[in-house]
């Protein structure tokens, strides 16, 4: 009898535990991800190396790519860029992101990725800060500097113009990523 007991509480207890952790697992809330114009594009492999560094980038397609007016010199020794398939948005209303271009700059500075990307209309709606602290580029122009992102590109600044998403990302202290946003023209 005595055993028995013990074996049902023992066994109450452990449902209890497991109903317990399904519940907390299921109350804690996963870390917002960044959304994609934050991210840099998954493959590598993607990206088309440049003939020449201090050439303006232009797409066949004609659409929009954020660049360097002039890659500094620590950056400029191979410039590839990232054009992926566009398609029209399935839901413009729906909060959605497309990478239009991508261009990463490599040289004795370290890897500095220029992103391009457009947010549908619904999303574009939505924005209000897009990264952690908001600051100023020269120009007049709000940006947002997010920095402890993980991966190669952990520092990155990001700002709005004519409706498209830039953001520049690296591994450069936050200063120097804001002085090298401010060089980005889109063309």
């Amino acid at each position: 009898m005595c055993k028995s007991k013990v074996m049902l509480v023992t066994i109450g207890l452990v449902l209890l535990i497991g109903l317990v952790g399904t519940v907390a697992v299921g109350a804690v809330e996963p870390k917002p991800e960044a959304p994609p114009p934050l991210l840099a594009p998954p493959d590598p492999v993607g990206y088309e190396r440049q003939s020449s560094s201090d050439v303006p980038i232009v797409a066949d397609d004609g659409r929009p790519v954020a660049q360097f007016s002039q890659p500094p010199a620590e950056f400029a020794e191979s410039v590839e860029v990232y054009l992926p398939e566009m398609k029209p948005w399935e839901d413009p209303e729906e909060e959605a992101y497309a990478v239009l271009a991508s261009v990463r700059y490599s040289g004795s500075g370290g890897t500095i990725l220029v992103t391009t990307a457009q947010p549908s209309p619904g999303a574009l709606r939505q924005i209000e800060a897009p990264g952690e602290q908001a600051i100023r580029l020269a120009g007049e122009t709000d940006a947002w500097l997010s920095t402890d992102m993980g991966g190669d590109f952990p520092n990155r600044v990001l700002f709005i113009q004519d409706d498209l998403i830039v953001t520049v990302a690296g591994d450069l202290p936050p200063a120097e990523l804001q002085e090298l946003a401010e060089q980005v023209v889109i063309k």
